[in-house]
């Protein structure tokens, strides 16, 4: 799958909302938007690599657009993350998988 920018940016966004639940927890909150198992085990997967930038834990392999997001965002509220979400979709519609399904519930 590919990611785009704002897909990193949820994935983001929902990993400061959920990073002190368990995984079953994560799992849980994210489950009825994204029913595809494929896409829920990618969120996790990008889950581990903010993990790693944010702790040193984790999966150790972000890309390049998820360090990029992460050094932009680290030290911004969630409120700022979802105004920056909403915005970005503004001016650069469709360019997420995920939009849809999870912007709703920011």
């Amino acid at each position: 799958m590919k990611w785009f920018y704002m897909d990193d940016l949820i994935a983001y966004y929902f990993y400061r909302e959920l990073k002190n639940k368990t995984d079953q927890e994560q799992r849980d909150r994210l489950m009825p938007f994204l029913l595809q198992s494929d896409k829920m085990d990618s969120v996790l997967m990008k889950f581990g690599n903010y993990k790693s930038l944010d702790t040193g834990k984790g999966l150790k392999n972000a890309s390049k657009k998820s360090i990029e997001v992460y050094e932009q965002f680290k030290n911004k509220s969630l409120k700022e993350i979802k105004q920056a979400i909403i915005q970005k979709e503004k001016t650069d519609p469709g360019q997420s998988n995920f939009f849809k399904e999870l912007s709703k519930n920011l």
